[in-house]
């Protein structure tokens, strides 16, 4: 089955950037990158390679830190969109290759993407997590102040929060470290999408990019190669994938402004390239993946186009198993010799257009059966948000009542006084409302004799 290429993340990325603060498989021969052609009809335009569209401007800046504050990448964290991965930015989850969340920053990641085999029993962390508590475990503190149930709604810090690439300014996300034992942290993405650094995807462990040796000098003088979208010398960037175009950039700065980043079958098996693409080249390269998905659909389903007839070479001869007069036998009737290959005979147009509407027409139902399960998970979410504020509410009264309860016991002479100016408060009020019931049972007593003569 082929998966889904990732979504756009420029929006969710503009909406994280102001929501929070700082405290996106392999199954297939092709994969994509930056959007899904599959799902939702305003996903078929680029926001970012839409050269002049001020507006998706805009939410770049707001996303990539316009007034020097931290730039966090938008996929670190579910917030209340979609869970997509935050390393290949896609979202179907499937065995063998579910998407995982940490228990403690919440990032989501694949399986295949992150490294991880076996999914555990228990609760699963990132790396960066993972050494953060040991060491936290290891100074004393109790896992209970180590990590706070999410119902408390305590905040999590340390752990992948706290940690800083080595190749571009982003905070948060999935980590990984150099394996030159220098302790030094990359997202995942960075080591993946730059053409100096390795790192296996097999591999369960830490310190596996390996490649830092090759970048020593960028990063000793960063100011040489500036990021074109956050417009800060910090890291090592990396150039535009198409052709001889010198654009440099970080790639989840590229990723957060809408550009391109590809991920595509290797020569080998199982082996994939990392392609980048600036703004003015990903709406071409985006389209070009798109097409290649769409044609590979169509040769899984036994849909093959028609193929073009033989061609003469370039001396003049015909092709082979073409008739010639070599051929003719005057001693029988006239009779063109078989071709060489026989081509099996293709289905006829018409045939061919309604397989591909039945296969449109069996996406368009998934599509709306999902959106039905979505609506449904929304709903639920709302009543459980609403049922959170109930007890939320509760606990603040039980604790207020306590309160006035304490009070009384500590001076009772007070207390007997404030419960005898709450009954007269009570007495007038219901004093109050004696005369208006009178009055209008007098009324309705008045009208019902009216009505008998």
């Amino acid at each position: 089955m082929l998966p889904l290429s990732p979504r756009h993340t420029a929006a969710r990325a503009s909406r994280a950037a102001r929501e929070s603060s700082y405290g996106g498989g392999r199954g297939g021969e092709w994969v994509g990158g930056s959007e899904d052609f599959e799902e939702e009809t305003d996903r078929g335009a680029s926001p970012a390679a839409a050269r002049g569209n001020a507006a998706n401007q805009v939410a770049s800046e707001e996303v990539l830190g316009a007034d020097g504050a931290p730039l966090v990448d938008a996929l670190s964290s579910r917030a209340n969109d979609d869970a997509l991965c935050s390393i290949c930015s896609e979202g179907h989850s499937e065995p063998p290759n579910q998407i995982l969340f940490c228990e403690r920053c919440d990032v989501a990641v694949h399986q295949v993407c992150y490294g991880v085999d076996v999914i555990p029993d228990g609760e699963w962390l990132c790396w960066p997590c993972v050494q953060y508590e040991e060491q936290m475990k290891r100074q004393g503190v109790s896992q209970a102040d180590i990590r706070p149930p999410r119902w408390m709604g305590v905040g999590h810090t340390g752990g992948s929060r706290s940690v800083q690439c080595t190749l571009c300014p982003m905070h948060c996300g999935a980590f990984k470290q150099f394996n030159d034992g220098s302790k030094r942290w990359v997202h995942v993405v960075c080591a993946l999408w730059h053409p100096d650094t390795r790192m296996p995807l097999d591999v369960n462990e830490s310190e596996v990019v390996s490649g830092v040796e090759k970048l020593e000098g960028r990063l000793a003088a960063p100011t040489q190669h500036v990021c074109q979208v956050c417009r800060r010398a910090q890291g090592a960037t990396i150039k535009c994938s198409f052709g001889h175009c010198a654009t440099t950039f970080h790639p989840l700065c590229g990723r957060a402004h809408g550009w391109y980043l590809a991920i595509r079958a290797g020569s080998k098996s199982g082996s994939y390239q990392y392609k980048a693409y600036c703004a003015a080249h990903s709406d071409a390269q985006r389209q070009k993946d798109r097409e290649a998905a769409e044609r590979a659909a169509l040769l899984a389903q036994g849909l093959v186009p028609v193929p073009e007839a033989p061609k003469a070479s370039r001396r003049g001869r015909p092709p082979v198993g073409a008739f010639s007069m070599d051929d003719y036998d005057d001693s029988a009737d006239f009779q063109p010799p078989p071709p060489a290959a026989a081509v099996p005979a293709l289905p006829p147009r018409v045939e061919i257009d309604a397989a591909i509407l039945q296969a449109i027409a069996l996406k368009e139902q998934k599509i709306w059966l999902l959106q039905g399960v979505r609506l449904e998970l929304e709903t639920l979410r709302m009543l459980a948000d609403q049922v959170r504020r109930r007890e939320k509410v509760k606990v603040q009264y039980a604790r207020a009542a306590a309160e006035v309860h304490e009070a009384r016991l500590e001076d009772p002479s007070a207390g007997l006084e404030q419960l005898a100016e709450e009954m007269l408060e009570n007495a007038a009020v219901a004093a109050a409302a004696v005369p208006d019931t009178a009055g209008a049972a007098a009324a309705a007593v008045g009208d019902d004799s009216a009505a008998d003569l």
